[in-house]
């Protein structure tokens, strides 16, 4: 299972997938927590995070920070989408932005994806 937040208003989808972490942190609170950023993705990693478990069967929850900035993090991740989406382990996708051919692939697995924008008023 994953969630997807991303828009220009980068402190409010913060803070939905902040929310989203604390519930999963609470009906999971044996599960493992990482926090992977584009400095810290490893495809490896991120290949145990989608199909394995932690000893004794504990499960992950992943929370994926900006990791599309790299565009080859990206297009694996992208062609990982359905296994992600089946995963036993939880993510939760953090990006400022997101192109149409993400969003249309992201729409197919997640099980919420939400755009924050700012609302600027103009005088």
């Amino acid at each position: 299972m994953f969630y997807f937040f991303y828009g220009s208003d980068v402190d409010r989808a913060r803070a939905r997938s902040r929310a989203v972490l604390d519930v999963m942190k609470k009906k999971r609170p044996e599960a493992e927590y990482f926090r992977i950023t584009s400095d810290k993705y490893k495809q490896t990693q991120f290949e145990e995070f989608i199909s394995g478990q932690g000893l004794f069967d504990r499960k992950f929850i992943v929370f994926v920070d900006g990791v599309f900035e790299d565009k080859a993090a990206k297009d694996w991740i992208l062609s990982k989408i359905k296994e992600i989406g089946e995963s036993e382990n939880a993510f939760v996708f953090l990006e400022k932005k997101s192109d149409a051919a993400t969003k249309k692939k992201v729409e197919r697995h997640s099980q919420e994806r939400s755009e924050e924008h700012t609302s600027e008023l103009q005088s």
